[in-house]
């Protein structure tokens, strides 16, 4: 990936080596400035950022689009005389939970100096880590709980399902599922939209309530990985639990 940008007699390119990324990876890239002004430039905090930026702000160059996240130093002061160019190679590494690219938002690296105001910014493509992606073909292949959305929040990646058409999760709504990995652990949490059989005023008078039922897992990387790979067996096992407990036959 590459920006361009020219302004103030300054001409910036940024490259990013690579298209896509998933969370936990390392981004790295090469900045090159350039001084077509006829005087010299000094430059006063050379850096690139990484943000999280909010497509509706970016579109409308909100001041408040980008919420920072990190940042790396490149120079705090560089001259350039006229004509001369210079590069910085950088690298940032991404958090196992950061944000995800989704429909509100993503993932953008800002570079140039900070202070002067002087520089541009790049989209990332943010994808959810392969074990997430992986889990939810499962739910999809074998389950049959299809994905509407996906989004990512305070250190979560959530998919929103939509349960099987058959009767036994008639009672079902949808299903928030969540992913988080903390040193290796995975949890899993499952918030399923429900609708429960309640007793009126009378034994007679039955009515249907919304209702929502959670279940958290927690898995070791020993019984969920084999090597570096999905236990696939395991894992569907740890699924099915999770969503008989909301199948029609237990409802009542």
């Amino acid at each position: 990936m590459r920006a361009t940008l020219f302004k103030d007699g300054l001409e910036f390119k940024f490259e990013v080596n690579g298209e896509r990324w998933l969370q936990g990876a390392t981004i790295e890239g090469e900045l090159f400035l350039k001084n077509h002004r006829p005087e010299v430039f000094e430059t006063k905090k050379l850096n690139v950022r990484l943000c999280w930026g909010d497509f509706k702000k970016v579109k409308t160059r909100d001041a408040k689009a980008f919420t920072p996240l990190s940042s790396t130093e490149l120079s705090t002061s560089e001259i350039l005389n006229s004509g001369e160019e210079k590069s910085w190679k950088w690298s940032i590494k991404l958090e196992d939970n950061c944000p995800i690219s989704e429909k509100n938002g993503s993932l953008y690296l800002l570079f140039g100096d900070e202070v002067q105001q002087l520089g541009g910014d790049l989209q990332l493509n943010i994808d959810p880590k392969e074990v997430y992606k992986e889990i939810i073909k499962l739910m999809e292949n074998f389950l049959r709980f299809k994905m509407k959305d996906i989004s990512s929040k305070k250190g979560l990646v959530t998919a929103k399902f939509a349960p099987p058409l058959s009767k036994d999760f008639s009672s079902v709504d949808s299903l928030l599922m969540s992913f988080a990995l903390e040193q290796q652990e995975l949890k899993l949490h499952y918030e399923f939209k429900v609708k429960r059989v309640t007793l009126g005023a009378t034994n007679t008078d039955l009515k249907m309530a919304k209702d929502v039922s959670q279940l958290e897992q927690k898995l070791d990387p020993k019984r969920y990985l084999i090597g570096k790979s999905l236990d696939q067996d395991f894992v569907l096992k740890q699924l099915q639990a999770a969503i008989d407990t909301v199948k029609l036959k237990s409802m009542f």
